[in-house]
């Protein structure tokens, strides 16, 4: 399945760009294992367990297209962490005895949230992609949990913008 945002764009003109035609999407593979879901049951383990790939993989291979896309304006890291607070937030509020039923329509609200900073110029598609796709696989509270463990690796992994107000 093509992505929507699968076109080419010109990833040069910011510090450290490569200058050459990237292609802008999520890495190969990645909605294949989005879709099974962020967990696999290990021979002879008694429960599941997150695939490593959500947490050693993926995360520097997204942090670096949403840096390269995003140029000067768009995808700062600062934009970025502030989703990825919100789901903090939600996190904080699901482990304090909220039900998943509760707080399911709040983290759906990242969908539309992160499409208004896309229209605002803030964020790119890949980055709503990101987004979408993840809160696609969410299941269970356990899922989203994954999920922030998931993004969370993302952001450690973009690089701070030098210098406040630009």
């Amino acid at each position: 399945m093509a992505y929507p945002n699968n076109k080419k764009q010109y990833g040069g003109g910011r510090p450290g760009g490569t200058g050459q035609w990237v292609p802008l999407k999520l890495p190969d593979g990645y909605e294949e294992d989005l879709r099974g879901g962020y967990f696999y049951q290990p021979e002879g383990a008694e429960k599941p367990v997150m695939k490593p790939k959500f947490i050693l993989g993926y995360p520097k291979e997204i942090a670096q297209a949403l840096e390269m896309e995003g140029g000067k304006k768009k995808n700062k890291s600062s934009q970025i962490r502030r989703y990825y607070d919100f789901c903090i937030r939600v996190r904080d509020l699901l482990s304090s005895g909220r039900s998943y039923e509760e707080m399911e329509a709040t983290f759906c609200r990242l969908v539309p949230l992160v499409e208004y900073a896309k229209n605002r110029d803030l964020v790119t598609s890949l980055f709503v992609d990101f987004i979408n796709r993840n809160i696609d696989a969410i299941y269970t509270v356990e899922d989203f949990t994954a999920f922030v463990m998931h993004f969370e690796a993302v952001v450690a992994h973009m690089k701070q913008e030098q210098g406040r107000g630009t």
